[in-house]
């Protein structure tokens, strides 16, 4: 069974998945605002998690905050 932690990392994943497509393909339906509004909400969900289950930061995110 996946941890908190686990499921939360994955979620963020698809939430920035989201906000990559937002920015490269908008087909303007109804369904894409609700997918984006969604990964928004889920967005603001994970960040109230609290610090010990929050999704672990990508390679990348580590990188930047060590300003590499």
């Amino acid at each position: 069974m996946k941890s908190i932690r686990e499921r939360a990392t994955e979620l963020q994943t698809v939430v920035r998945e989201v906000q990559e497509w937002r920015t490269e393909y908008d087909p303007g339906t109804p369904e894409w605002h609700t997918l984006c509004d969604l990964a928004d909400q889920v967005e603001g969900l994970l960040l109230t998690l609290p610090l010990d289950v929050q999704p672990a930061p990508t390679a990348e995110e580590l990188i930047k905050l060590m300003g590499l």
